[in-house]
Protein backbone atom coordinates (compact mmCIF):
# COMPACT_ATOMS: atom_id res chain seq x y z
CA UNK A 1 0.00 0.00 0.00
CA UNK A 2 1.31 3.43 -0.98
CA UNK A 3 -0.03 6.16 1.28
CA UNK A 4 -0.01 9.73 0.01
CA UNK A 5 -1.41 12.99 1.26
CA UNK A 6 -2.76 15.75 -0.93
CA UNK A 7 0.21 17.86 0.26
CA UNK A 8 2.48 15.49 -1.71
CA UNK A 9 0.94 16.94 -4.87
CA UNK A 10 1.83 20.54 -5.64
CA UNK A 11 -1.70 21.75 -6.26
CA UNK A 12 -2.69 25.28 -7.28
CA UNK A 13 -6.27 25.45 -6.05
CA UNK A 14 -7.70 25.32 -2.55
CA UNK A 15 -9.07 22.11 -1.07
CA UNK A 16 -12.82 22.47 -0.44
CA UNK A 17 -13.96 21.92 3.13
CA UNK A 18 -16.23 19.06 2.07
CA UNK A 19 -13.22 17.25 0.56
CA UNK A 20 -10.99 17.60 3.62
CA UNK A 21 -10.60 14.34 5.51
CA UNK A 22 -11.74 12.19 2.58
CA UNK A 23 -9.74 9.19 1.37
CA UNK A 24 -9.50 8.16 -2.27
CA UNK A 25 -8.04 4.78 -3.22
CA UNK A 26 -6.58 4.17 -6.68
CA UNK A 27 -6.00 0.71 -8.18
CA UNK A 28 -4.95 -0.08 -11.73
CA UNK A 29 -3.86 -2.86 -14.10
CA UNK A 30 -5.57 -5.96 -12.74
CA UNK A 31 -5.04 -8.36 -15.68
CA UNK A 32 -5.41 -11.61 -13.73
CA UNK A 33 -6.66 -13.52 -16.81
CA UNK A 34 -4.75 -15.14 -19.64
CA UNK A 35 -5.95 -17.50 -22.37
CA UNK A 36 -3.06 -19.91 -21.69
CA UNK A 37 -3.69 -20.29 -17.95
CA UNK A 38 -6.45 -20.13 -15.38
CA UNK A 39 -7.63 -16.93 -13.72
CA UNK A 40 -5.52 -16.00 -10.68
CA UNK A 41 -8.24 -16.11 -8.05
CA UNK A 42 -5.87 -16.09 -5.07
CA UNK A 43 -4.06 -12.91 -6.16
CA UNK A 44 -7.31 -11.19 -7.09
CA UNK A 45 -8.92 -12.07 -3.75
CA UNK A 46 -5.94 -10.60 -1.90
CA UNK A 47 -6.16 -7.34 -3.85
CA UNK A 48 -9.90 -7.02 -3.28
CA UNK A 49 -9.51 -7.62 0.45
CA UNK A 50 -6.73 -5.03 0.72
CA UNK A 51 -8.82 -2.43 -1.09
CA UNK A 52 -11.86 -3.11 1.09
CA UNK A 53 -9.79 -2.85 4.27
CA UNK A 54 -8.79 0.71 3.36
CA UNK A 55 -12.26 2.01 4.29
CA UNK A 56 -12.11 4.52 1.44
CA UNK A 57 -14.62 7.21 0.57
CA UNK A 58 -14.14 6.86 -3.19
CA UNK A 59 -12.50 4.15 -5.30
CA UNK A 60 -10.88 5.09 -8.62
CA UNK A 61 -9.91 2.33 -11.04
CA UNK A 62 -7.20 3.06 -13.60
CA UNK A 63 -8.04 0.64 -16.41
CA UNK A 64 -6.72 -2.64 -17.83
CA UNK A 65 -9.22 -4.77 -15.94
CA UNK A 66 -8.52 -7.64 -18.36
CA UNK A 67 -5.41 -8.88 -20.12
CA UNK A 68 -7.02 -10.20 -23.29
CA UNK A 69 -10.11 -11.75 -24.81
CA UNK A 70 -10.62 -15.15 -23.20
CA UNK A 71 -13.38 -17.14 -21.55
CA UNK A 72 -12.57 -16.18 -17.94
CA UNK A 73 -11.61 -12.49 -18.28
CA UNK A 74 -15.09 -11.53 -17.04
CA UNK A 75 -14.36 -13.01 -13.60
CA UNK A 76 -12.62 -9.79 -12.50
CA UNK A 77 -15.96 -8.01 -12.54
CA UNK A 78 -17.46 -10.44 -10.02
CA UNK A 79 -14.69 -9.37 -7.65
CA UNK A 80 -15.06 -5.65 -8.36
CA UNK A 81 -18.77 -5.90 -7.65
CA UNK A 82 -17.95 -6.90 -4.07
CA UNK A 83 -16.27 -3.57 -3.33
CA UNK A 84 -18.58 -1.11 -1.56
CA UNK A 85 -19.09 2.61 -1.95
CA UNK A 86 -18.86 4.85 -5.01
CA UNK A 87 -16.59 3.50 -7.74
CA UNK A 88 -15.41 5.19 -10.93
CA UNK A 89 -12.97 4.02 -13.56
CA UNK A 90 -11.31 4.70 -16.90
CA UNK A 91 -10.40 2.34 -19.73
CA UNK A 92 -6.94 1.03 -20.57
CA UNK A 93 -5.43 -0.31 -23.77
CA UNK A 94 -6.04 -3.97 -22.87
CA UNK A 95 -9.72 -3.27 -22.26
CA UNK A 96 -10.15 -2.65 -25.98
CA UNK A 97 -9.25 -6.28 -26.65
CA UNK A 98 -12.74 -7.23 -25.41
CA UNK A 99 -14.49 -3.88 -25.17
CA UNK A 100 -18.09 -5.04 -24.78
CA UNK A 101 -17.22 -7.50 -22.03
CA UNK A 102 -15.39 -4.77 -20.13
CA UNK A 103 -18.11 -2.15 -20.49
CA UNK A 104 -20.85 -4.60 -19.51
CA UNK A 105 -18.76 -5.95 -16.65
CA UNK A 106 -18.08 -2.50 -15.21
CA UNK A 107 -21.76 -1.67 -15.41
CA UNK A 108 -22.68 -4.85 -13.51
CA UNK A 109 -19.96 -4.03 -10.97
CA UNK A 110 -21.53 -0.61 -10.33
CA UNK A 111 -18.43 1.17 -11.65
CA UNK A 112 -19.15 4.47 -13.39
CA UNK A 113 -16.97 4.71 -16.49
CA UNK A 114 -15.39 8.09 -17.21
CA UNK A 115 -14.59 8.33 -20.90
CA UNK A 116 -13.79 11.94 -21.75
CA UNK A 117 -16.18 13.24 -19.14
CA UNK A 118 -16.15 14.69 -15.66
CA UNK A 119 -17.85 14.22 -12.32
CA UNK A 120 -17.63 16.32 -9.19
CA UNK A 121 -16.93 14.70 -5.85
CA UNK A 122 -17.03 16.91 -2.74
CA UNK A 123 -15.82 19.88 -4.79
CA UNK A 124 -13.09 17.87 -6.57
CA UNK A 125 -13.41 17.79 -10.35
CA UNK A 126 -12.49 14.27 -11.48
CA UNK A 127 -11.77 14.12 -15.20
CA UNK A 128 -11.52 10.70 -16.80
CA UNK A 129 -10.19 10.30 -20.32
CA UNK A 130 -10.15 7.50 -22.87
CA UNK A 131 -7.05 5.38 -23.39
CA UNK A 132 -4.18 7.32 -24.94
CA UNK A 133 -3.25 4.52 -27.39
CA UNK A 134 -6.43 2.65 -28.27
CA UNK A 135 -9.10 5.27 -27.65
CA UNK A 136 -9.77 8.86 -28.69
CA UNK A 137 -9.21 11.54 -26.07
CA UNK A 138 -11.28 14.71 -25.98
CA UNK A 139 -10.60 16.63 -22.78
CA UNK A 140 -13.93 17.93 -21.42
CA UNK A 141 -14.41 21.48 -20.23
CA UNK A 142 -13.73 22.12 -16.55
CA UNK A 143 -13.05 24.98 -14.15
CA UNK A 144 -9.36 25.91 -13.99
CA UNK A 145 -10.01 27.77 -10.73
CA UNK A 146 -11.35 24.69 -8.95
CA UNK A 147 -9.26 21.72 -7.77
CA UNK A 148 -9.06 19.00 -10.41
CA UNK A 149 -7.85 15.41 -10.69
CA UNK A 150 -7.20 13.86 -14.10
CA UNK A 151 -7.29 10.08 -14.48
CA UNK A 152 -5.58 8.66 -17.57
CA UNK A 153 -4.55 5.02 -17.83
CA UNK A 154 -1.46 5.95 -19.81
CA UNK A 155 0.83 8.56 -18.20
CA UNK A 156 2.17 9.62 -21.60
CA UNK A 157 -0.96 11.72 -22.05
CA UNK A 158 0.57 14.29 -19.70
CA UNK A 159 2.67 15.49 -22.63
CA UNK A 160 -0.50 16.54 -24.43
CA UNK A 161 -1.65 18.78 -21.59
CA UNK A 162 -1.05 22.48 -21.42
CA UNK A 163 1.13 23.75 -18.56
CA UNK A 164 -0.69 23.69 -15.20
CA UNK A 165 -3.77 22.17 -16.86
CA UNK A 166 -4.83 20.22 -13.75
CA UNK A 167 -3.86 20.02 -10.09
CA UNK A 168 -3.30 16.26 -9.90
CA UNK A 169 -3.08 13.27 -12.22
CA UNK A 170 -3.24 9.50 -11.67
CA UNK A 171 -2.06 6.84 -14.13
CA UNK A 172 -0.89 3.24 -14.38
CA UNK A 173 -0.09 1.23 -17.52
CA UNK A 174 3.67 0.77 -17.07
CA UNK A 175 3.56 -1.77 -14.21
CA UNK A 176 6.59 -0.13 -12.63
CA UNK A 177 8.64 -1.63 -15.44
CA UNK A 178 7.39 -5.18 -14.60
CA UNK A 179 10.95 -6.54 -14.76
CA UNK A 180 13.57 -4.06 -13.59
CA UNK A 181 17.10 -3.91 -12.32
CA UNK A 182 16.50 -2.79 -8.72
CA UNK A 183 13.70 -0.51 -9.88
CA UNK A 184 16.05 1.66 -11.93
CA UNK A 185 16.22 0.04 -15.35
CA UNK A 186 13.52 -1.79 -17.26
CA UNK A 187 11.81 -2.07 -20.63
CA UNK A 188 11.18 1.44 -21.91
CA UNK A 189 9.15 0.59 -25.03
CA UNK A 190 5.84 1.08 -23.20
CA UNK A 191 6.40 4.84 -22.82
CA UNK A 192 7.67 7.46 -25.20
CA UNK A 193 9.43 8.99 -22.18
CA UNK A 194 11.46 5.86 -21.46
CA UNK A 195 12.08 5.44 -17.74
CA UNK A 196 11.06 8.99 -16.80
CA UNK A 197 7.45 8.15 -15.93
CA UNK A 198 7.96 4.49 -15.01
CA UNK A 199 6.66 4.73 -11.44
CA UNK A 200 5.97 7.04 -8.53
CA UNK A 201 5.29 10.71 -7.97
CA UNK A 202 6.43 12.85 -10.91
CA UNK A 203 6.26 16.50 -12.00
CA UNK A 204 5.79 17.34 -15.67
CA UNK A 205 4.01 20.19 -17.47
CA UNK A 206 3.80 21.76 -14.00
CA UNK A 207 1.38 18.96 -13.05
CA UNK A 208 1.87 16.48 -10.20
CA UNK A 209 1.41 12.94 -11.49
CA UNK A 210 1.44 9.64 -9.62
CA UNK A 211 2.14 6.58 -11.79
CA UNK A 212 1.08 3.38 -10.05
CA UNK A 213 2.84 0.08 -10.68
CA UNK A 214 -0.61 -1.56 -10.63
CA UNK A 215 -1.70 -4.79 -9.00
CA UNK A 216 -1.36 -7.46 -11.71
CA UNK A 217 0.03 -8.02 -15.17
CA UNK A 218 1.97 -10.81 -16.84
CA UNK A 219 5.08 -11.47 -18.86
CA UNK A 220 3.78 -13.74 -21.60
CA UNK A 221 1.48 -15.96 -19.49
CA UNK A 222 3.43 -15.79 -16.23
CA UNK A 223 2.62 -13.27 -13.42
CA UNK A 224 6.26 -12.30 -12.97
CA UNK A 225 7.59 -9.09 -11.42
CA UNK A 226 11.12 -8.21 -10.41
CA UNK A 227 11.86 -5.07 -8.40
CA UNK A 228 8.45 -3.74 -9.47
CA UNK A 229 6.19 -4.41 -6.51
CA UNK A 230 2.44 -4.30 -7.10
CA UNK A 231 0.61 -1.60 -5.19
CA UNK A 232 -2.64 0.06 -4.23
CA UNK A 233 -2.52 3.83 -3.75
CA UNK A 234 -4.31 5.70 -0.96
CA UNK A 235 -4.62 9.51 -1.02
CA UNK A 236 -5.83 11.45 2.01
CA UNK A 237 -7.23 14.97 1.53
Amino acid sequence: MVRLKVEDFQIRNEIPKELQGKKIVFASDFQFDHKKRVFYHKACRKVINLIRDEDYDLLILGGDYIHQKCWDNKLIFDYLKELPGPKIGVLGNHDYKDYETVINGLKKSNVQVLKNNIIEYCGLQIIGVDDFKKGTIELPEYNLNQISLLVSHNPDYIGSLSVSAVDMMLSGHLHGGQLTLFGKLGPSFASKYGMELMHGLKRKQNVSLYVSSGVGGSVHRFPIRFCARPEIVSIEF
